[in-house]
């Protein structure tokens, strides 16, 4: 019978697909050994839980056999002591929700996991992702300007890089001291990330359980200037519907990929940009060190400046893709006629 519920709550930008694949493909194994991670009231095919989406009730992700009774039946009648559940986007739950998550998931103790990356490089992560995927045009100095208001509304995506806050609304539905904290960096994990979560679990050692942690390529900022630059002519134009609009876009990063522009590694953290973001993050994470690692020091690799990724558009460039926007558009369009 499970007697305590690991929930990986992320943060998105720190091996989440690695956690994810491993735990799913070695499902049955740990399963021998008392760690359930089967819940197929939240699983889908690809080993991913939406523990969040039950709890936030987003359309986008209903599926007939996500429901919070099948959760607690399954949870119920597992014969593990204990339960693992990854789901990056329960650190997007909000106070009021972590409630609703505490109720449904009441009788068991709950030891939510958090996987924490200094926050310079996750914001340079988490804007190359909303690029690529097309939930941002703005460049990377005013993604950077808006996050260091600390302002939640001003955020330009759901993720809040102030860990002190969500951590303590968590702390507070579950209690400090069942919080894991894991900063996301070479020096403390020394192994990969799915190993790492399987020790901190208590998972006996067991040599077969090896997983090569999954790399997203990251696009160069070529590619993301690009991107940035179509993509916003294409979302402006009401012609092409979203479905369309998320084909180009995908597209558009094969195709680079393809042409090796994506060998360059993308890099936008100056000494000057570093100091600026952890100046103000600096004491926030003191804080979380000293609350939930009993240190002064949340993360210890030292800042060492890298070559700065270059690339602007010069009005040819600008032409050609202006062009390129007129042809798709034609072509949806006429592609949209001709089915009606």
């Amino acid at each position: 019978m499970v007697q305590e519920i690991f929930l990986h709550c992320g943060y998105p930008k720190t091996g989440t697909t690695s956690i994810q694949a491993g735990l799913y493909k070695y499902q049955n194994i740990i399963k021998k050994k008392g760690v359930e991670y089967s819940f197929h009231s939240i699983l889908d095919k690809n080993g991913k839980h939406h523990l969040a989406s039950l709890i936030r009730r987003k359309p986008r992700y209903r599926n007939p056999t996500y429901s919070k009774w099948r959760l607690r039946r399954e949870l119920k009648h597992a014969r593990g002591n204990i339960a693992m559940i990854s789901d990056e986007t329960l650190s997007l739950l909000s106070a009021p929700l972590l409630k609703e998550l505490s109720e449904l998931l009441d009788g068991w103790i709950i030891r939510p996991i958090f996987y924490l990356r200094r926050q310079d490089l996750f914001l340079q992560s988490l804007w190359s992702q909303a690029i690529k995927t097309g939930n941002t045009w703005i460049g990377f100095d005013e993604w950077v300007d808006l996050y260091l208001t600390d302002d939640p509304e001003a955020f330009p995506s759901m993720y809040d890089p102030n860990y002190l806050r969500v951590l303590g609304h968590w702390a507070q539905q579950f209690g400090k001291e069942n919080i894991i904290v894991r900063p996301f960096e070479s020096s403390q994990l020394q192994i990969n990330v799915f190993q790492d979560i399987i020790k901190v679990i208590g998972f006996p050692n067991d040599e077969t359980l090896h997983y090569s942690q999954h790399v997203n390529i990251s696009p160069s900022l070529k590619t993301l200037e690009v991107i940035r630059y179509i993509g916003k002519l294409l979302f402006d134009n009401s012609n092409i519907a979203q479905g369309h609009r998320g084909q180009l876009l995908n597209t558009l990063r094969i195709t680079a990929d393809e042409m090796g522009w994506n060998n360059i590694r993308l890099n936008l953290i100056s000494a000057e940009m570093h100091n600026k973001i952890m100046k103000f993050y600096g004491p926030i994470n003191q804080e979380v060190a000293q609350i939930y690692l009993d240190t002064n020091n949340l993360f210890l690799d030292p800042f060492i400046p890298q070559p700065i990724s270059e690339f602007q558009l010069d009005e040819t460039q600008k032409d050609l893709l202006n062009y390129l926007d007129k042809v798709v558009v034609n072509m949806v369009t006429k592609n949209k006629v001709k089915d009606e």
